[in-house]
């Protein structure tokens, strides 16, 4: 189910002008290399924020995601299906945003929270879209 939506949601992202690169890499201050399913460019202000994906997010995922916003002090999304309490928490504790989506979230909707989260103008509650 992620992997669909997620696959829309870039179509959409594409649809709106912005640059989307699937499987993107980066390298990190560390030096190491980190992929992510997508990463995306708004480019009239060359915003940039990467995209995780998953069907559950607990607390086990709370570091290495962190790890990724330390290392590559970038914008990171994740969307996920089920996000236990506490992890998301501590991941917008430390500045990244959750993206919560089920059966009914339709693609054109988070795109357009992600457009309007590279452009400055995020809604404060990206919970069950």
């Amino acid at each position: 189910m992620i992997g669909e939506l997620l696959n829309e949601v870039l179509r959409e992202l594409e649809k709106l002008g912005f640059r989307v690169t699937c499987g993107a890499k980066l390298r990190g201050a560390s030096g190491y290399e980190h992929v992510f399913e997508a990463l995306i460019e708004e480019p009239e202000r060359g915003t940039v924020a990467v995209i995780k994906a998953s069907e559950r997010v607990g607390t086990e995922h709370v570091l290495p995601l962190l790890a990724h916003r330390i290392d590559l002090r970038v914008q990171e999304v994740v969307i996920a299906k089920y996000v236990e309490r506490e992890a998301k928490q501590l991941l917008e504790a430390a500045g990244m945003r959750i993206v919560k989506v089920d059966t009914t979230t339709k693609a054109s909707d988070v795109a357009k929270l992600l457009c309007e989260m590279l452009k400055g103008r995020e809604r404060l509650n990206s919970d069950g879209l």
